[in-house]
């Protein structure tokens, strides 16, 4: 069997991800040209939480993609995706994609959706610790990240890298660098001093049960959220002071169909573990050893560290 390494997984990564960009954007022009910015569900009948149009589509192209330059990864890795999955009953690797975060975005075109992949050696009984590396591109902005030898990087647009045996070089037409990994220098970050992503319902929390106790807002600095997890936990894990705290608290449910986030909006987790920032159920319990389903649903904290996380669990119900 074809042997298959970390640094294998990013190159292939970045090859998928910039044909999803293409397939992407020639997607949109399309709308834009038919001035079509409405939401597009598969079927006719449908919630905020169906699947969406660009979401087959880019399925599509991502299942073509692989089948004919990677054919070795297609006949023998597991392959968990929103709405499509397929195993090969393989030791092989498997692979976690998130073909557009935040379709629904997408189809409003605000924010900034992403393309998200990540990879165990794992292939069964796996849990979040055992995802080795991810990597996430804006399918908008064309920022990138990623992890690499246990550190993680951020490629701004209007840069290309390489990877080097135990480094990363950052190019551009008239120089090269050595890129720098995340650094979580944060030092006195308080509530008070603090950014926090809180993503608490859909625009439904009249019948959201509120989890989280929003007196919290008035002790912070500032709070937000794009309505993308992907990105957001992207902004958590690069500590650039964007956000210090994300809160992902939006399980309901509507009917007889549970509104959750699913646990491909965690594939992002070895890039924000790589920053030594923390990711933990409602209750502060790391997820480290909690068993990985992308279908399980998972409300989470991700935070900077110990010291702010247990500062913030006070406003957590209980």
């Amino acid at each position: 069997m074809h042997s298959f390494c970390e640094k294998d997984f990013l190159n292939f990564s970045k090859s998928l991800s910039d044909e999803v960009f293409k397939a992407y954007t020639d997607y949109y022009k399309k709308k834009v040209l038919n001035n079509n910015f409405s939401i597009e569900y598969t079927n006719s009948v449908y919630d905020i939480k169906s699947e969406h149009k660009i979401d087959t589509f880019i399925v599509d192209c991502i299942l073509s993609f692989i089948k004919q330059n990677y054919s070795y990864i297609y006949d023998n890795a597991n392959i968990h995706m929103e709405d499509y999955q397929f195993s090969n009953n393989k030791d092989f690797i498997n692979l976690y994609i998130d073909p557009v975060d935040g379709s629904r975005s997408a189809d409003l075109n605000i924010g900034d959706p992403c393309f998200m992949i990540a990879y165990s050696e794992k292939t069964k009984d796996v849990k979040f610790n055992d995802l080795k590396s991810c990597f996430i591109k804006g399918l908008k902005s064309n920022d990138t990240y990623f992890t690499y030898k246990n550190k993680g990087y951020y490629v701004p647009n209007g840069f290309s890298y390489k990877l080097e045996e135990d480094t990363v070089t950052l190019l551009t037409n008239k120089y090269s660098s050595i890129l720098k990994p995340v650094k979580n220098n944060y030092k006195n970050i308080t509530l008070s001093n603090c950014s926090v992503i809180l993503r608490d319902g859909y625009g439904m929390r009249s019948i959201v049960e509120q989890k989280i106790d929003h007196s919290v807002l008035n002790k912070v600095y500032h709070c937000f959220s794009h309505d993308i997890t992907g990105i957001e936990l992207c902004y958590t894990g690069s500590c650039r002071g964007i956000a210090h705290i994300m809160v992902e608290a939006r399980r309901h449910r509507k009917g007889n169909k549970m509104m959750v986030s699913d646990g491909f909006n965690l594939i992002p987790y070895p890039f924000v573990k790589s920053a030594n920032c923390i990711i933990t159920s409602l209750d502060g319990t790391p997820l480290d050893d909690v068993s990985y389903n992308p279908k399980d649903i998972y409300d989470f904290i991700a935070c900077i560290n110990n010291e702010l996380l247990n500062e913030f669990l006070e406003y957590v119900k209980k």
